[in-house]
């Protein structure tokens, strides 16, 4: 018998699993809630979903957020969150202000799904210190209220900062900025002069 073998189709074999990248916050620590953004990449089969994994602790310490509660169980598949889709390359996860301990490390591990079931082979991750409270500061020189002959740009200012309740790197002082102001007319010093 002869005959047509009616209508073709295409099909894609695809081996290749998809990149993911976390593209932004860059930041070290957060003082709120906030947004991870990224980018998948799944040339043939097509990005169909990035998923989240957020821990914090280190060895037997470790724990993973599921969603609503923290499990020391990283082999539960719930650990892994859907992030919302952006596009076909895009993705973005708002981190719950709930699941975030004041002067506590955190790491985020994404990985993605193409159409044919493919997971990245590599993840990308963002380490990040959530920190609520603010430093303590304490002007040594000059003293508050007192009046002082001539004062010189090279002349002191003098302090000190204690977060000492604080265990995490970045959620200490990283940077004390003082700003000199002249009562008398209006105008901040800015290294050189007032202006």
């Amino acid at each position: 018998n002869s005959g047509s073998f009616g209508s073709s189709v295409d099909v894609i074999i695809d081996t290749t699993p998809p990149s993911v990248l976390i593209t932004s916050p860059t930041a070290l620590a957060h003082k709120a809630a906030f947004t991870i953004y990224g980018t998948a990449n799944a040339d043939l089969a097509g990005h169909e979903n990035t998923y989240i994994r957020t821990s914090t602790g280190t060895g037997v310490n470790i724990r993973y957020w599921t969603g609503s509660v923290w499990t020391a169980d990283g082999g539960d598949p719930t650990i892994w969150i859907t992030t919302t889709k952006e596009g076909p390359t895009s993705w973005y996860y708002t981190v719950p202000g709930a699941m975030l301990a004041d002067d506590r490390a955190y790491t985020a591990a994404v990985r993605a799904k193409d159409y044919a079931g493919n997971y990245s082979s590599l993840y990308s991750t963002y380490t990040f210190t959530y920190d609520t409270v603010a430093p303590y500061l304490a002007l040594a020189f000059p003293s508050g209220g007192a009046a002082y002959s001539q004062v010189k740009v090279s002349t002191p200012i003098t302090g000190t900062s204690n977060q000492s309740d604080q265990s995490d790197t970045y959620s200490r002082v990283s940077t004390v900025t003082v700003k000199l102001e002249d009562l008398t007319a209006p105008g901040c010093f800015n290294g050189a002069s007032f202006v």
